[in-house]
């Protein structure tokens, strides 16, 4: 693929189409210059979450996914907490390269998520998911999220940070017809997960638009 001329290319190229893998292609060109092009374009997606990541009350030893982990922002910040069992898995062999520089997670898995693959873990293996800036047109699938709750023990948690769904909504048909909301529902409704008293919190997220911190705790 040929390099992009500027970082809002890039932004517009990763959340313009919804396949997965022509999105991980762009990825693995931008992914030396990625924060500081996600910087440029005012993206404070892990900032955020972990910005309110204490209300969680994780405890230090929880084992922690970081779905699509990118460069690993997240991790960075978790380490900087005391939290070190802490797993990456993305889509982008060019992004994990990134984030394993840093060396802040115990492993890191490239899996390219399409709407039936199944998470690499065990049923109840992690404390606590994160994701941060998963959710948009060739990313991860919405649908995803019943696997997040079925890698999650009783008693932990997930939390996300997103934009609103509604942005997508003509870029993506899962996102149509308040797509992305009737997947969360039924992981409630179905008595997996319970949404933690103090969330969503809306939060600044990106330039194009505000965004969520949501969290949930399984309790199935």
């Amino acid at each position: 693929m040929a390099q992009l001329a500027d970082n809002r290319q890039y932004l517009e190229a990763v959340i313009s189409g919804e396949d997965p893998s022509k999105t991980t292609k762009i990825y693995d060109n931008w992914c030396q210059n990625y924060e500081k092009g996600m910087a440029e374009v005012q993206y404070f997606g892990p900032a955020k979450l972990m910005e309110f990541f204490e209300k969680l009350n994780v405890p230090k030893d929880a084992k922690i996914l970081d779905v699509c982990a990118g460069t690993g922002g997240v991790g960075r910040e978790l380490v900087k907490r005391g939290y070190s069992d802490i797993h990456a898995i993305d889509g982008s062999e060019g992004m994990l390269s990134q984030a394993k520089q840093e060396g802040n997670y115990k492993s890191y898995t490239q899996l390219l998520f399409e709407p039936d693959s199944k998470l690499p873990y065990g049923d109840n293996e992690f404390d606590c998911v994160l994701l941060a800036g998963v959710f948009a047109p060739g990313h991860l699938p919405i649908v995803a999220l019943h696997e997040v709750a079925r890698v999650t023990k009783a008693g932990g948690v997930v939390a996300w940070i997103c934009c609103d769904p509604k942005c997508y909504e003509d870029k993506d048909k899962q996102y149509a017809d308040g797509g992305f909301y009737k997947v969360v529902n039924a992981i409630k409704e179905k008595g997996l997960w319970k949404e933690r008293e103090g969330f969503p919190i809306p939060v600044p997220y990106i330039e194009y638009s505000d965004g969520f911190v949501m969290a949930y705790d399984v309790v199935a």
